[in-house]
């Protein structure tokens, strides 16, 4: 079954950082976003479509990640996802604001990442996903 636009499934129990992430993603890509709030909620969204992108909050434990990528595992005979974690973004115009008495520049950037670092390595996956399937060469055995 062909989709015309990717589906990217997201957890973030944030709902401040979740708009963030659904406003960022969806006006730069266009894809499809599912944001789910918990771990439970990403399996039974999986079950209604296997999505191309898995994003996963900082905050989410390696045992529920597990869980999710284990049931992904399940829905696809045993391929593995494409994961991302969702780091701690900050906008990167915040670059541009001047530094004032109560707002130094060196505590700004240790907030997070820019948006526009993660977006890029959002889009560069996009992109190797819609690039061909080059075939491997096929190996000879040695006669014995």
């Amino acid at each position: 079954m062909t989709r015309e636009t990717s589906l990217v499934l997201a957890i973030e129990p944030d709902s401040t950082r979740a708009e963030s992430l659904r406003h960022m993603v969806r006006e730069r890509f266009g894809v499809e976003l599912v944001l789910v709030s918990s771990p439970y909620a990403a399996i039974v969204a999986m079950n209604r479509q296997v999505p191309e992108l898995i994003l996963f909050s900082s905050s989410l434990s390696d045992r529920n990640q597990n869980k999710i990528i284990a049931h992904y595992r399940s829905l696809t005979d045993g391929v593995d996802p494409q994961t991302m974690i969702i780091p701690l973004l900050r906008d990167s115009s915040e670059d541009a604001k001047p530094n004032s008495r109560f707002s130094f520049k060196w505590k700004r950037q240790s907030l997070g990442s820019s948006s526009d670092v993660f977006l890029d390595t959002i889009a560069s996956y996009f992109k190797h996903a819609e690039e061909p399937a080059v075939p491997e060469p096929a190996v000879e055995e040695a006669a014995a």
